[in-house]
């Protein structure tokens, strides 16, 4: 068996607002990082009620919103963490952008919906997440992380694909709040 590398990760990072703070924390381990495929639950629901019950100026502050498309897409990231795939797609659904694209191929990779995951993937075009973690993890693409994820069948396997996972998750995450604020 190949031996499991242990990444230490210094995320959730400082900077974002203290209510998604309070989230992000709230909800370790997060299915993200323990999980290719969703239970399709909330792992937490009051993370889930709190996430609905807080307005968009208030999911950002002491920020300014910078777009009201991308707090929302921040709000399918935190659905995400939390592992509530309904809530999650409905906020993906409904952006009609790079961003709402990308986290909805992630949603339907973990569901595990592959081709479906596939044809999000092609919607986001070029994107900076892309590059980042192509420089992270040489020869990384989204279609032959989907085939890595289908087919893994060991736990060293599981373990290089969840860590995958969660940074991709984490440098979308940070894009997808960069946009969302006016700083």
């Amino acid at each position: 068996m190949p031996a499991i590398r242990t990444v230490i990760t210094i995320w959730p990072v400082k900077g974002y607002s203290p209510i998604i703070e309070q989230i992000l924390k709230s909800a370790e381990p997060s299915p993200i990082k323990t999980s290719l495929v969703t239970t399709g639950h909330p792992a937490h629901p009051k993370i889930t009620e709190l996430i609905e019950e807080t307005l968009p100026a208030e999911l950002v502050a002491p920020y300014a919103i910078n777009s009201s498309i991308h707090v929302d897409l921040v709000k399918a990231g935190l659905f995400l963490w939390n592992d509530d795939f309904e809530q999650s797609h409905a906020y993906a659904q409904s952006a009609h952008n790079a961003e709402g694209s990308y986290w909805h191929a992630i949603l339907h990779r973990r569901e595990p919906d592959y081709s479906n995951a596939q044809y999000w993937y092609s919607r986001v075009g070029s994107h900076p997440v892309f590059h980042k973690m192509a420089k992270l993890y040489p020869g990384w693409k989204p279609d032959h992380f989907i085939l890595q994820c289908r087919n893994q069948k060991s736990p060293g396997d599981a373990a290089k694909l969840l860590e995958k996972q969660t940074k991709e998750f984490e440098l979308l995450f940070e894009h997808t709040f960069q946009q969302a604020v006016r700083k």
